[in-house]
């Protein structure tokens, strides 16, 4: 029921003190499958990383990627890659 979450002023509030909106909720009743889930979702994401295969898209040669650093608080590439993904179709 959506309607829990409103209020008498019609406007939704994220800040409340009740975690209405957090979706492992917090406290006595935490959902017991929270740290699975922690731990299991960047390995399923790395999975489907590695069975992807990224290639540069079309109109640029593999060589003309400019890796060159831009230094600030945190090290980015001074232009960004480009990269379409191609879903491999060999098997393990």
């Amino acid at each position: 029921m959506r309607e829990r979450f409103w209020r008498d002023d019609n406007a939704m509030h994220f800040q409340s003190k009740d975690f209405a909106f957090k979706p492992f909720g917090a406290g006595r009743r935490v959902c017991p499958g929270m740290d699975y889930t922690v731990r299991s979702v960047p390995l399923l994401l790395a999975s489907i990383l590695h069975k992807t295969e990224w290639r540069v898209p079309d109109g640029i040669a593999a060589g003309g990627v400019d890796l060159n650093d831009r230094y600030g608080t945190v090290l980015n590439l001074a232009t960004p890659v480009r990269a379409v993904p191609v879903v491999s179709t060999t098997t393990v």
